[in-house]
């Protein structure tokens, strides 16, 4: 809360692509490329990009007076954005096997010795990611909007603060080291970023039970956690070079559950009508992610088996 009542929040822009990650997407000439549904191109540095204005803000007076109450959660995403220029050092440095002709994606696991502290701040980095992006806000109104219709903007403002602003603490913590990671690489080919990518996390998510993230964090790296019911824990993290085909497949994942900011350093992407509608779509029951949890996960469920 604020100390001082007749002391407002300062305005501020709180970026949800992070200033420190989104530098990484600026190509030679210091700009990205924003592409919107509607085909219509904006080039500019990326710290340009990826923000809202008092995003992290809690104001509880309609007309906007101070009050008691009102204060700035921005600060629970600190400690992801200190040490992420370090994580993606680290991870652009792990060893990856290039193998173009691979019959499964098996063949291409490598596993990595990782120790668990920095196992906490990769998954700190990326559930910030999540926390901070379009999508995830637009699940802290989603209930009452289900119920009551749409909300007025201070309302629905007020109700996503609300309910996100305790969500990095509580999702970071219950996954803790649990799980399996798997850094994907590409080759010649360059991943995607959005308001939205592939994650089944909501502002009311309580455990790790089942949670899947793909986050991409340069144009080059991304990476893959998955909670399944079942895994093989050692080794907890892997890396993988993905095949061209791949790679295709995890941006076309990045238009369906993105809504009107597609950003790309180089590579254009060629817009899925499913982007052009302009809304944060999913997967539905069918999800191709499936297959991959199970790989990832080592275990097959037919056998009952390692295959690690």
């Amino acid at each position: 809360m604020n100390n001082e009542i007749n002391t407002p929040l300062k305005s501020e822009l709180h970026h949800w692509w992070p200033r420190c990650v989104s530098a990484r997407w600026n190509d030679n000439e210091g700009a990205v490329n924003w592409i919107k549904p509607n085909g219509k191109m904006v080039r500019s540095p990326a710290k340009n990009f990826g923000a809202i204005g008092n995003g992290h803000h809690f104001k509880a007076d309609r007309e906007g007076k101070p009050n008691p109450w009102d204060h700035s959660f921005e600060h629970v995403f600190s400690d992801a954005d200190d040490k992420f220029p370090a994580l993606i050092d680290w991870l652009q440095g792990l060893e990856c096997k290039h193998t173009p002709l691979r019959s499964s994606r098996k063949e291409g696991f490598l596993a990595q010795k990782v120790d668990e502290k920095m196992l906490l701040t990769l998954v700190e980095c990326i559930v910030s990611l999540v926390v901070r992006s379009p999508k995830f806000r637009e699940t802290g109104a989603a209930l009452a909007e289900r119920f009551r219709g749409p909300l007025d903007a201070h309302e629905r403002n007020g109700l996503i603060s609300a309910n996100i602003m305790h969500c990095q603490r509580r999702i970071a913590d219950s996954i803790g080291t649990c799980g399996k990671f798997a850094v994907l690489f590409t080759h010649d080919r360059e991943f995607l970023y959005g308001d939205g990518f592939y994650h089944n996390l909501s502002s009311q998510t309580q455990n790790r039970s089942g949670v899947r993230i793909v986050a991409p964090i340069t144009p080059n790296v991304a990476v893959f956690y998955s909670c399944p019911n079942s895994y093989r824990t050692d080794p907890s993290l892997v890396t993988l070079m993905l095949t061209d085909d791949e790679v295709t497949f995890f941006n076309q994942t990045v238009q369906i559950y993105a809504r009107d900011k597609l950003f790309f350093r180089n590579e254009k992407p060629e817009l899925l009508d499913v982007y052009r509608i302009g809304d944060h779509r999913i997967y539905g029951a069918s999800d191709p992610m499936d297959i991959w949890v199970q790989d990832f996960s080592g275990v097959d469920n037919k056998i009952r088996g390692f295959h690690f």
